[in-house]
């Protein structure tokens, strides 16, 4: 008893000893049976689920039924790509006299120095004779000797100085250049024809819906896509009000224009430079409303705009967006017109052959400012004066009150669609004068191309010597002022003193003046 009295001492620590062991002996044996059991009902299960007999998923069907769709869906998109690009084949003319020659090359291809040289050395200036022509400008007509005297002719104030006319001096364009100069030259075209059809039966200046086309530039740029897909809607505005300081360009320490309020060229014009989605207070729009305003040369991609992070320009290409399928062109134009026919112009722009999008309409409510010729500022009419003579840049004429004459600034984009099969048309030789199959016009007649391409509206187009009177302004012009399609330094015709300055064209025999 005393050895037990001796070892029940230690009892606890037994006891413990006990319960610890006891738990882990029981979890190992009951565990290593439950091991067993799960690895029996898992190979079960594992057996049974290989035993399922392998067939075709229903969702396989319907999957493959799904890109069936879609392969069709993007078949009929591109028929219509090619549809639309086709549309677009019988305007990509090229002037009669290298028409011929450039149906060989393909849309890609260098364009010899010697069609380059013809297309330069006159060509060129006749094709920009032709669009001007289009709207029925208002012009001198042929000299009468008997009077001495020559008739003042067209319906729209519209320069031919105000023309884009590139400037190359004396050496002729590159491939690049060229092709880009007559693409200008295409969709004026369809923009002036647009205006035209507005215009269309109308045979006297008062009875004009469109009298005067203010401004027509093509644009391009870096836009934001969020930008091109909101349209604000329409926009009226009654004119600002005038203050002694409007009589100045307000400028910057950098001497950038500052936005004056109101009404500004920038207004309709907002997503064509990247990071910048408000073009009234961008560097580029600033610049050029600058250059507008004063006739300055202003570059704007001078050196100046490196230390000026605010307003130093990213890069702008000539092409708002370019896709497969398509080239986005801007372009931004402010006529005077009838407001109540403003639907009647946005419908003749939304039928063009250029696929148009309206982005922005302005109307700017009243037209009381007047210009002389080559004047640069007008001043207000005095109130009887407003009630019988309409003053355009051109200078006066008589004319009935219009009181529905507003000014209509519209920014939009064209597409222009490219061909997914287009290519030299190696035949081009045996082709009869008119269309041939890459759009551009054969050797041929100026008669001939005037029965087949539609842009050719006024009788006028016959006359050579009108042709030549237009052309030769124009090549004046050229020389004297710097002015052209591209952003660098435009200087407005007008300005220094020099020129017609009235963008009226005289119409002589050799005798008279021009």
């Amino acid at each position: 008893m005393d050895k037990l009295r001796e070892i029940l001492v230690y009892r606890f620590w037994m006891l413990l000893a006990i319960a610890l062991i006891v738990p882990l002996v029981g979890w190992w044996i009951g565990s290593g049976d439950a091991a067993s059991a799960i690895s029996a009902r898992k190979n079960e299960i594992n057996a049974a689920y290989q035993a399922i007999p392998k067939g075709e998923l229903i969702n396989d069907t319907w999957i493959n039924g799904v890109k069936k769709i879609n392969t069709e869906q993007q078949d009929l998109i591109d028929a219509a790509w090619e549809k639309l690009a086709e549309g677009q084949i019988s305007l990509k003319t090229w002037p009669p006299v290298i028409a011929n020659s450039m149906a060989k090359l393909g849309p890609d291809e260098e364009i010899p120095l010697d069609l380059r040289d013809i297309y330069f050395s006159g060509a060129y200036h006749r094709e920009w004779a032709e669009v001007w022509l289009i709207v029925n400008p208002i012009r001198f007509g042929k000299l009468d000797l008997e009077t001495d005297k020559q008739p003042i002719l067209g319906i729209v104030d519209f320069s031919v100085e105000s023309l884009p006319v590139e400037k190359w001096g004396d050496i002729a364009p590159t491939t690049k250049q060229m092709r880009e100069a007559q693409q200008d030259i295409w969709l004026y075209r369809s923009l002036l024809e647009a205006i035209a059809d507005v215009n269309d039966g109308v045979e006297n200046r008062s009875d004009a819906v469109i009298t005067k086309i203010k401004y027509l530039e093509l644009l391009g740029g870096l836009a934001h896509k969020e930008e091109l897909d909101k349209f604000e809607g329409s926009k009226t505005t009654e004119p600002p009000a005038k203050d002694a300081a409007d009589d100045e360009v307000k400028r910057d320490k950098k001497g950038r224009a500052k936005n004056k309020g109101g009404v500004t060229r920038s207004s309709g014009i907002s997503g064509f430079i990247d990071d910048s989605p408000a073009m009234a207070e961008n560097f580029f729009l600033d610049a050029v409303e600058l250059a507008r305003a004063s006739g300055a040369e202003v570059d704007l991609f001078a050196d100046e705009a490196d230390d000026d992070a605010e307003i130093k320009p990213t890069e702008v290409r000539r092409y708002v967006q370019e896709l497969d399928q398509y080239n986005t062109r801007a372009f931004n134009m402010v006529v005077e017109m009838d407001h109540r026919r403003m639907p009647d112009l946005l419908a003749s722009l939304s039928d063009s052959p250029w696929p148009i999008k309206i982005l922005r309409v302005e109307l700017t409510n009243g037209t009381n400012s007047k210009r002389g010729g080559g004047s640069k500022k007008g001043r207000e009419l005095d109130e009887d004066e407003n009630d019988n003579i309409f003053m355009g840049s051109t200078g006066q004429f008589q004319a009935n009150s219009r009181p529905y004459e507003a000014q209509v600034e519209i920014t939009g984009t064209m597409r222009i669609f490219k061909s997914i099969n287009q290519a030299p048309n190696t035949s081009a030789d045996e082709q009869q004068p008119g269309i041939v199959a890459d759009g551009s016009t054969t050797d041929s007649q100026p008669n001939d191309v005037a029965a087949a391409n539609p842009s050719f509206r006024s009788a006028e187009f016959e006359d050579i010597e009108l042709l030549r009177n237009v052309t030769d302004q124009m090549k004046q012009a050229e020389g004297q002022y710097s002015f052209g399609g591209s952003r660098r330094g435009r200087n407005r015709p007008g300005a220094n003193g020099r020129g017609t300055g009235n963008g009226l064209l005289r119409i002589g025999d050799g005798k008279g003046e021009r």
